[in-house]
């Protein structure tokens, strides 16, 4: 779902680019992409081994005590984490907060911005339109309990 969001992301910046007088939006949307993808990277970093180590006999490994064994993943977690389907790794619980939130102010943002463009160049009720069904579609998907 990453990579879909990211081209989708990467098409608004584009469509912004297209308008007059748009270098503002569309730099605030290549800065909210930068932080998406930074956010994202934070999701797939795994945690370092950093307590005495016992043996997993489930993916043939060393990992900390705490740790256990995800079947989606077949790696090792802290406790603390949780699979995330959306991302089809483990992470942490404020990292997917994170991470939501960020793709949910991106959307406000895409649409607020394709709204004041519609309003000020008729052309763009088109990506106005196109937005809300994205928003609508991204939203359903990323409502998990957390």
């Amino acid at each position: 779902m990453h990579n879909q969001l990211s081209l989708y992301f990467i098409f608004c910046i584009m469509t912004s680019a297209f308008y007059p007088h748009g270098a503002l939006t569309t730099s605030l949307l290549l800065l909210l992409l930068v932080i998406h993808q930074y956010f994202y990277y934070l999701l797939k970093v795994v945690p370092q081994n950093v307590e005495p180590a016992s043996y997993c006999t489930e993916c043939d490994k060393m990992t900390t005590n705490s740790y256990v064994h995800c079947r989606q993943c077949n790696l090792c977690f802290p406790v603390t984490y949780f699979h995330w389907d959306i991302i089809e790794n483990c992470v942490r619980k404020e990292d997917a907060q994170r991470y939501r939130n960020i793709v949910l102010l991106q959307l406000a943002v895409n649409l607020f911005c394709s709204l004041v463009q519609s309003v000020l160049y008729p052309p763009f009720l088109i990506i106005f339109l196109c937005t809300i069904v994205s928003c609508k579609s991204i939203m359903t998907k990323l409502q998990v309990n957390i």
